[in-house]
């Protein structure tokens, strides 16, 4: 009870800088044959730098849809750090509806604690139209 007390005291900043650092990444959408650019952020400073690796999960969108790209991402560790990369997606001739896919992320090399738990969505426009 009195580490409770403590904690309670500490000034407002002092309580958000005890939190661990987290990565997210953010949704984003591109036509089918182009390019998905995903930004992954690291919210505070880690020290000695991290890695950090995409995953994915099929939405309405099959593996032929996209290639994922399992690559590790280096952070330096700097906080507001953000990073990219980049997943390519498969022109087709199908009229279809848009196409979604999931991006996870798994953190790597690091002895912090970083939590990695925000998830995105690729979505994957369709620029087919029926001709009649």
């Amino acid at each position: 009870m009195l580490a409770v007390a403590a904690v309670a005291m500490l000034p407002a900043d002092s309580r958000a800088q005890t939190a661990d650092a987290a990565v997210t990444v953010a949704d984003v959408s591109a036509d089918e044959g182009d390019w998905l650019t995903f930004t992954v952020t690291l919210s505070k400073a880690v020290s000695g730098g991290l890695t950090v690796t995409p995953g994915f999960t099929n939405g309405t969108a099959a593996s032929t849809d996209y290639t994922a790209n399992t690559s590790g991402i280096g952070f330096t560790g700097t906080a507001g750090e953000t990073q990219t990369f980049t997943v390519a997606t498969t022109e087709d001739e199908v009229v279809e509806v848009d196409e979604t896919f999931t991006v996870g992320l798994t953190v790597s090399d690091t002895t912090a604690t970083v939590t990695a738990t925000d998830t995105a969505t690729g979505t994957i426009t369709n620029d087919d139209t029926a001709t009649v």
